[in-house]
């Protein structure tokens, strides 16, 4: 349910209707309790077993077929260049 929420939520996207997907997106996080973004792609075939509960996904992730995500996932992408050190010795 929370895959075909998220599909009218991107269509409106795509055909530039963002204030529509935005209140589509604030019904999925008020129902479901989570937060997936307009922008994400999602291949076909995703599914939330316990109706996304907890589940927060970042904007620009890509996501393949078929995958299923179980509550209180957090997927996130990396949109910075960080220098590691290891300054913790």
């Amino acid at each position: 349910m929370v895959y075909k929420f998220w599909k009218i939520e991107n269509y409106l996207y795509k055909i530039k209707l963002v204030p529509l997907a935005i209140i589509v997106r604030a019904f999925m996080r008020i129902i479901f309790s989570c937060d997936i973004p307009y922008q994400v792609e999602m291949g076909k075939g995703c599914i939330f077993p316990h109706y996304a509960l907890g589940v927060t996904i970042h904007n620009y992730v890509k996501i393949g077929r078929n995958c299923q995500i179980m509550q209180g996932t957090t997927i996130r992408r990396k949109i910075w260049k960080q220098k590691c050190t290891n300054n913790w010795r």
